[in-house]
């Protein structure tokens, strides 16, 4: 279930695939929330159209959305917070156009009334 969205301006220049970040997530979410990985599904969406400040082109931002549903402690949710924010600056760090990004993480929790499938 747990839906993992990963935004990221385009002037972040990228040479690697996302699955290995993607897989680490999965990991994550199973050891601190009991998630099955075979549930989640993660993307990238890579920006084209954004706007950062004053405009200044070298900056720039990555931004990972995980929804999960309800019920988890709020410690739990910390965790996971913490934790996939270093799996992203750590996944991120080969930065050869030297721009300035901004890293965030948001945990969204859905309710699973709300939450329709098969």
């Amino acid at each position: 279930m747990p839906h993992i969205i990963l935004q990221y301006t385009d002037n972040i220049k990228r040479g690697r695939s996302f699955n290995p970040l993607f897989s680490e997530i999965h990991s994550l979410l199973s050891n601190k929330a009991g998630i099955d990985p075979i549930t989640c599904k993660s993307r990238a969406i890579r920006l084209a159209e954004y706007f950062i400040g004053e405009g200044d082109k070298r900056s720039a931002f990555v931004h990972l959305e995980i929804r999960i549903f309800q019920g988890r402690a709020p410690e739990v949710k910390q965790g996971i917070g913490n934790e996939a924010l270093k799996l992203v600056q750590n996944h991120f760090q080969d930065n050869p156009e030297k721009t300035s990004i901004q890293f965030t993480v948001e945990i969204i929790e859905m309710d699973r009334e709300l939450y329709f499938k098969p």
